[in-house]
């Protein structure tokens, strides 16, 4: 009888997952009509791949400058100034393409994967299938990661593969099998080499293990779990020594990866990162479009950003249900409520201290890092039975908000009908 239940489990999922993907490729074939930015398209900003060639030719510089890359230069050579673990994933292709690898579709089956492992982790906090699928959709197309999870630029296929490995790892983290503490915090440090300030959830992420460690073996200490189940560590700090290694032979510094290097950074005077930047930036996060008095229209900026919740609007549906949720005095797990909030914040901050908050981008996308843990905070909030009918309406109404707005603003931005 429990294999039959879990061989029914099993299925449910499959059909709901490839609901998911089917919607979520619905949304972007109009994106794709419209930009002509199709999966087998050739992507101009390569350099993962060109990074990954040169890795297999024997060279950690990429021998040119190609500076519409964001090229670091550094004792007279170039390197790629991004973290570099997408070239990990995409040095296979590179054998089987060269440096013209299908990119873009490589970001659009990531992205379908992280909308998976939303699902899946919605469902293992005994979220509906209902209301699983529409939070999976609304991590998703219904917010900026609309924009940012069709193209296989470089800045955009690293911030869908950190969306997907940091909602995997948190799944992992709650599984009850024992081989599953190895795979989150690999995954995790895998997204760390995506993008560097995912780094800040670890305490979630190390809380999520440790509850799963006191499952596995009741009745012992924190102390005597810490031992036991240190090793899970294991993969991460390889992957950590793996980044630190390459940062050192190409830049003689563990910790550099090379942004530091890039002239617009080198050319400032208070450098990459800098308090003077935080106040400017804060404004950015939360600024609201303008309108033109003349003709009465919104005006979206192109380098301006825009506030975090109206382009993501699943952080409204995040705040309600946390009011709701403390007002009705019920709460899946307070560690994860409280904490969550904060390291948000403390990302966004971090965020606010350097110099770009994204360039050309329609909306806020960095914001987007936070969707992941916010949506394990939103579900541990979340009771279906508690929902009353005002509510689902809001949170569907702003779901299709989200995707217009971000379906909408993709499409301008990329056919440049918004103007800096």
């Amino acid at each position: 009888m429990i294999d039959e239940a879990q061989t029914q489990k099993s299925k449910t999922a499959f059909w709901d997952i490839t609901a998911i993907a089917l919607m979520m490729l619905a949304v972007y074939f109009v994106a794709w009509m419209f930009t002509g930015i199709w999966p087998l398209a050739h992507n101009s900003y390569n350099l993962y791949s060109l990074q990954a060639a040169r890795w297999l030719s024997g060279h950690l510089d990429l021998g040119q400058n190609d500076s519409w890359l964001e090229i670091a230069q550094y004792g007279g050579r170039y390197y790629a100034s991004f973290p570099p673990f997408p070239s990990f994933v995409l040095t296979p292709f590179v054998l089987i393409f060269g440096v013209n690898t299908p990119d873009h579709l490589i970001t659009v089956a990531a992205g379908i994967a992280g909308a998976a492992y939303v699902y899946k982790l919605a469902r293992l906090t005994r979220v509906s299938r209902a209301w699983s699928v529409f939070f999976a959709l609304f991590a998703t197309v219904g917010g900026n990661f609309l924009f940012v999870g069709f193209n296989g630029g470089v800045w955009f296929i690293a911030q869908t593969f950190s969306f997907t490995l940091c909602a995997a790892s948190l799944y992992y983290a709650m599984t009850d099998t024992r081989s599953h503490g190895y795979v989150s915090l690999f995954l995790w440090a895998c997204a760390v080499g995506c993008r560097p300030f995912q780094a800040v959830y670890l305490p979630i992420l190390l809380y999520l293990l440790y509850r799963k460690a006191q499952r596995l073996s009741p009745g012992l200490g924190i102390w005597r779990l810490l031992v036991k189940y240190l090793v899970w560590a294991a993969p991460a700090v390889f992957m950590a020594a793996v980044y630190m290694l390459l940062n050192y032979f190409r830049f003689g510094n563990p910790l550099e990866f090379g942004h530091d290097y890039l002239p617009e950074f080198t050319g400032s005077a208070q450098g990459q990162f800098s308090f003077s930047y935080v106040l400017g930036n804060i404004k950015n996060l939360l600024r609201l479009p303008s309108i033109d008095p003349n003709s009465g229209r919104f005006v979206f900026p192109l380098f301006g950003w825009l506030a975090f919740w109206l382009v993501n609007p699943i952080f409204m549906i995040y705040a309600v249900f946390g009011v709701y949720a403390c007002v009705k005095k019920y709460c899946m797990d307070r560690f994860v409520m409280i904490v969550t909030p904060l390291l948000i914040l403390v990302n966004f901050f971090l965020l606010t201290l350097h110099k770009t908050m994204g360039g050309w981008q329609w909306g806020n996308r960095y914001t987007i890092d936070a969707i992941p843990f916010m949506m394990l905070a939103l579900f541990a909030a979340f009771q279906d039975r508690e929902v009353k009918i005002g509510l689902k309406l809001a949170a569907e109404s702003l779901f299709f908000f989200g995707l217009c707005l971000n379906l909408v603003g993709t499409i301008a931005v990329y056919n440049n009908w918004i103007h800096q």
